[in-house]
C-alpha cells in the first residue's frame, strides 16, 4: 500500500503581484531592488513549502515502516 502526502491546494499569488502594473513610474534601480525583494519572498513562501511537503513523506515513510 502506498500513501500518498496531502497537500492543501490554494491559488498561487505572489504578494507582489501589483508589483508589475506600475513598474514603469519606478527609476530602474529602484524596480530592480523590488523585483528582488518580491522574487525573494516568493523564494521563502516555495522553501517553507517544500519544508512542509519533506515533513509530510517524513510521517507516512514512518507509519508505513511501524505497519
Amino acid at each position: 500500500m502506498i500513501a500518498t502526502a496531502q497537500t492543501q491546494q490554494t491559488p498561487f499569488e505572489p504578494m507582489c503581484a501589483g508589483l508589475f502594473e506600475t513598474i514603469d513610474q519606478r527609476s530602474d534601480g529602484h524596480e530592480i531592488a523590488q523585483e528582488n525583494s518580491c522574487l525573494r519572498a516568493i523564494i521563502a513562501e516555495l522553501l517553507i513549502k517544500n519544508q512542509h511537503l519533506r515533513w509530510e513523506l517524513q510521517k507516512q515513510q514512518q507509519m508505513m515502516a511501524g505497519a
